[in-house]
């Protein structure tokens, strides 16, 4: 994938580095709530700041998905188990990472379809970024522009519920700047 999407070359490029998942690379930690023990990739382990960098598309089980969901890529292990709780799996990871910063790329928008999808006739321009240090109110945000509202994502307001943001992204009185 990395490979395929230019991800690996740009990187380089830039003199970063690609991590890519090894069992050697995967450290158990207790995720809270009622996960228990997973392996959970070493930089995420060892990050004092984590920055999460999501794209805004639809989602089969959790109809949206944003930078809550995102943190199933960090754990190893049979991650499909999580799918059976999802709503509660999604919320305890987002209690375990707690990002620095949320930046949402809407710019384009997967419709439906998500996450098996392909067809470029699922995709919409969206034309739009969002970042915030409330990862709850960029996810709430993404919502809307997928044409849920938060109250339709029990996620969210487990999220919400456990401390790590507030769903009324409005209520922080968003910036917006456009260009024309």
């Amino acid at each position: 994938c990395f490979t395929r999407s230019g991800i690996l070359e740009a990187t380089r490029a830039a003199g970063g580095t690609v991590v890519l998942p090894a069992q050697s690379r995967y450290h158990m930690v207790r995720v809270p709530g009622k996960l228990g023990l997973w392996p959970v990739l070493e930089p995420f382990v060892v990050a004092t700041k984590v920055i999460n960098v999501p794209c805004a598309k639809h989602h089969s089980l959790t109809r949206v998905t944003v930078g809550m969901k995102n943190w199933y890529g960090i754990l190893g292990g049979r991650r499909v188990q999580l799918h059976q709780r999802i709503d509660d799996s999604v919320a305890e990871l987002a209690a375990l990472m707690r990002p620095t910063l949320t930046v949402v790329d809407a710019t384009r928008l997967l419709m439906r379809n998500g996450p098996t999808g392909g067809s470029l006739a699922d995709v919409k321009a969206g034309d739009a970024i969002a970042v915030s240090t409330d990862p709850i109110a960029a996810d709430a945000w993404a919502a809307t522009l997928l044409g849920a509202t938060p109250a339709d994502l029990p996620w969210l307001r487990l999220g919400q519920d456990k401390k790590l943001g507030v769903l009324d992204w409005r209520s922080l009185a968003p910036v917006e700047l456009t260009t024309g």
